[in-house]
């Protein structure tokens, strides 16, 4: 995905207006154990690039859950 913002307000800290880019993306892994339970595995990166240094950053987030339907 990719996402465009474009903030009306400058910034307190900083005298310019901020414009962020992000991309993220991410993948899973679903193994389904016996009956009606599974595990699933998710991995998400994000990177986000701004105007202002403060608001650049890199994010990864791994998740690991069960789900049982009912």
């Amino acid at each position: 995905q990719y996402r465009e913002a474009r903030y009306d307000d400058a910034e307190v800290l900083a005298p310019a207006t901020r414009h962020d880019r992000e991309w993220r993306s991410s993948t899973g892994l679903r193994y389904r154990l016996g009956g009606r339970w599974s595990v699933d595995l998710n991995y998400q990166h994000t990177a986000n690039e701004s105007n202002l240094a403060l608001y650049d950053y890199d994010r990864d987030v791994v998740t690991l859950s069960t789900t049982r339907p009912f």
